[in-house]
């Protein structure tokens, strides 16, 4: 990948733009690849979620070396550097300029908003009677015009890209065997926007086991973190997951590369690969790739004695959602930020949170935590650090969230009312 990601780039730099470039249309492409989500490892929240709304999300797998369960930062996890907490948020009030109301009266009535295209429009999803199709629109959000497109053709997992050009959901299929036999196929379904077409895609010459992780490059290719044992989601081994990176080509099924690197969770934006030594254990070793040059850059971010369930990439700010024990025995979850070098730039820590960076530039964090209950967005430019909501939809719910274009921000909360229900709201930020 080093080798194909480096040319590409390198030819990109090396050829002037014509002048009929749109250059802002180019930077929300590339931004639109720095996707959080693409979701590394979720909680198992996250899979009970994606359970309920009959998509499949990646957990799980048993590769080990066999190493220690200890941390190379020490026993404690005291964060490094500024420490914020949820009470430490402003609230704000934000007016939706899209509302997508999920009753979830029936089993198969559903509404989602699965992300906002780089062109402005919001991508809502309706549930049918048919596990296997969904509904699609294409919501602008300037001008509230809806275009109703094809019938999503099958179950779906996050978006995981969203662009002029195309709409890429993962497509993730699990052969629900017992114990070895239970294997995952990493999948995708492709929407061309011109011609209005869906493709499904698999890859024959991809490893099956667990996905660790899924991104796309900006060579357009999809990377793919896979573990080939046995999807276990009870019982990973205690010092963590790791996977064999493959790409894969999203116009070619034949076209599969093993990309020669083990990582745990990883992500990518239009510049950099990142990835740590671990999943779903400790870890204490970030690893950061030039994609022009190839220099790597690793460093200790001092996680201390956390589990890492998710890693997310933006712009020069890499996203660690954590587990924690502290010294006296309370379970504290955080959301630890740093530079590309390892520096400090927050941790917000308290009780049952997860976090999760979007495209437009915001960590967002549910919480359910008593007196605390809500969705919060930390601006990783600006530092603001505000409350969106006081309720949650389902714990987990909110790593099914897709990408958003800079300027929007979508958050899910709970339905008042109804224990299952939610609301999803897309807003511009001021």
């Amino acid at each position: 990948m080093v080798n194909d990601l480096r040319n590409l780039l390198s030819e990109s730099s090396e050829s002037a733009p014509y002048d009929e470039f749109d250059t802002s249309a180019i930077l929300r492409a590339g931004r639109s690849r720095t996707r959080c989500r693409r979701a590394t490892v979720i909680g198992a929240a996250g899979l009970a979620a994606a359970a309920v709304v009959g998509s499949t999300i990646a957990l799980g797998g048993l590769v080990s070396d066999g190493t220690a369960p200890t941390s190379p930062s020490g026993d404690t996890s005291d964060p490094v550097g500024p420490v914020l907490h949820l009470e430490d948020a402003t609230t704000t009030k934000l007016t939706p300029i899209f509302r997508s109301v999920d009753t979830q009266a029936r089993a198969t009535d559903f509404r989602f908003v699965d992300g906002v295209t780089e062109d402005g429009r919001a991508i809502v999803r309706d549930t049918t009677s048919d596990p296997e199709r969904s509904l699609l629109k294409l919501v602008d959000l300037a001008t509230e015009a809806e275009t109703t497109l094809p019938d999503v053709p099958g179950a779906v997992g996050p978006v995981l890209e969203a662009s002029a050009q195309r709409i890429v959901y993962s497509a993730d299929v699990v052969s629900y065997g017992q114990g070895a036999s239970r294997k995952m196929e990493a999948r995708a379904l492709v929407l061309d926007r011109a011609t209005e077409t869906w493709q499904r895609l698999r890859w024959p010459g991809l490893p099956t086991g667990s996905v660790l992780g899924r991104d796309i490059g900006p060579d357009g290719r999809l990377y793919v973190a896979i573990n080939p044992g046995a999807l276990d989601l009870q019982a990973p081994p205690p010092d963590g997951l790791t996977g064999e990176l493959w790409s894969v080509s999203l116009t070619d099924p034949a076209d599969v590369r093993d990309e020669d690197l083990v990582v745990g969770n990883f992500a990518i934006d239009d510049n950099r690969l990142v990835w740590s030594d671990r999943s779903q254990g400790f870890s204490n070793k970030l690893t950061v790739r030039d994609l022009q040059t190839g220099e790597d850059t690793s460093f200790d971010p001092h996680s201390g004695s956390c589990v890492q369930e998710y890693l997310g990439l933006d712009a020069d700010h890499i996203v660690m959602s954590q587990d924690c024990v502290a010294q006296d025995g309370v379970t504290e979850d955080r959301v630890q930020v740093v530079t590309l070098t390892g520096e400090p730039v927050v941790t917000i820590q308290d009780v049952l949170i997860q976090g999760l960076v979007d495209d437009g530039g915001h960590l967002l964090i549910a919480a359910e935590g008593p007196g605390a209950k809500g969705v919060y967005s930390y601006d990783l430019s600006t530092g603001d650090f505000v409350r969106l909501s006081t309720s949650v939809a389902l714990m987990g719910q909110i790593m099914m969230l897709g990408p958003v274009v800079e300027g929007y921000v979508v958050w899910a909360e709970g339905l008042k009312g109804s224990s299952l229900g939610s609301v999803q709201s897309v807003a511009r930020v001021p």
